[in-house]
């Protein structure tokens, strides 16, 4: 049944919300209407269809990828035919690039990895709501220089994806229950100054730390395809850097860098290699953890090999020679917390780009090298 209730106050937008998950559905439509918006809710995309039939004119519709009826991308084209100026925004366990990307080209406002926090999805809705009507699809071309995968390694990896994908749906729903429960109960706890938050805050952090192994998990057997783009890689360390600056700041790391303008513009994966370097750089934080320390970031030219460098070195302690050796095995971690699988699967990015990812100790410091091939329909900047 469709459920609606408008919040004390003036209502700030109509929502309506899909999922095949009751409790999900109940879930948003109580955080949504405290923030004083009339809210619909619907389990299938008959049940989303038959509720606009009504006479229920939503502005944005946050829909399930995967319905027991349809998926969101088809339910989406149903709505857009009747409501043009609608906004949608899709959510799902399945989160992998090439969902997120056919998703906003297909129109989806934004998209959204279950489990989610429960304040970005009101700040995704809000933002819906205040957009101009126009939908906000993705214009940039999509490059025809992709990674070939070989047929035989598709095959292989078919029926293992399509088992982590139902895996990741199962499991991720009920991890996005839990976790938005938890959110909010949370938020109570903590605006009421209640000692129990500090229970609610630890379980929130290990639901997200089980959404981190499930992802990667998924990560792991999915077939990737990279999208290259012709980039400046001194651009890219910036934008990695810009990102974990504040992180950096709050841990008492001090960031060195040194950039060699003589490298070439390359059509490279930029998603991909900034996976790379932000993985390395959150080791990094994990490498320093107890004492601040410095972390030099560096690119380089190697004229000779026609490769591009970078060298990501922190000054912790030396990883142990055992450890080095399995560093980028699937599943090896020295972490309480890790996963073991940031940089197996950093190195498999790596390598699909034709370049390599090795780590060694130094004089005084750990270095993680990542090298990349020039491309040769590059130009100097």
């Amino acid at each position: 049944m469709p459920r609606s209730q408008e919040a004390e106050g003036t209502p700030r937008g109509r929502i309506l919300v899909v999922d095949d998950q009751e409790h999900m559905c109940w879930l948003l439509a109580e955080i949504l209407m405290e923030r004083g918006h009339v809210v619909q809710t619907a389990h299938t995309a008959a049940g989303a269809l038959r509720a606009i039939a009504a006479g229920f004119d939503c502005e944005v519709a946050v829909v399930d990828y995967r319905l027991p009826d349809s998926t969101g991308l088809a339910l989406m084209g149903e709505m857009s035919a009747r409501l043009p100026k609608l906004r949608s925004v899709i959510m799902t366990s399945y989160g992998n690039d090439a969902l997120r990307r056919l998703a906003l080209e297909q129109g989806f406002f934004a998209y959204l990895d279950k489990p989610f926090q429960n304040d970005v999805m009101v700040e995704t809705v809000e933002r819906a709501l205040k957009a101009d009507g126009a939908l906000h699809t993705n214009t940039a071309q999509v490059s025809d220089d992709v990674v070939r995968v070989p047929r035989a390694q598709m095959e292989k990896l078919a029926s293992i994806s399509r088992f982590m994908a139902v895996i990741a749906h199962e499991l991720g729903n009920p991890l996005t229950i839990i976790g938005s429960s938890l959110q909010h109960l949370h938020k109570r706890f903590v605006e009421n100054k209640d000692g129990a938050a500090n229970f609610t805050a630890t379980a929130l952090e290990n639901v997200q730390r089980m959404h981190v192994l499930l992802r990667r998990t998924v990560d792991f057997t999915v077939t990737r395809t990279p999208h290259r783009e012709l980039a400046n890689l001194k651009d890219i360390v910036g934008d990695v850097l810009r990102f974990t600056a504040s992180e950096c700041r709050e841990r008492g790391i001090e960031v060195q860098t040194s950039f060699d303008d003589s490298l070439p513009l390359m059509h490279q994966d930029v998603d991909g290699v900034k996976q790379i370097l932000l993985n390395l750089v959150k080791n990094a934080f994990d490498a320093l953890a107890h004492h601040g320390g410095i972390l030099r970031v560096r690119t380089r030219l190697e004229v000779a090999t026609e490769r591009a460098i970078v060298d990501i070195e922190n000054d912790g302690p030396p990883i142990a020679a055992d450890a080095l050796k399995c560093l980028f095995r699937p599943f090896y971690t020295t972490k309480a917390h890790g996963t073991g699988l940031g940089l197996f699967l950093s190195r498999q990015i790596a390598r699909e780009e034709g370049g390599e990812l090795v780590a060694a100790n130094i004089e005084n410091a750990v270095r993680f090298t990542l090298t990349l091939p020039l491309d040769r329909r590059g130009s100097k900047r």
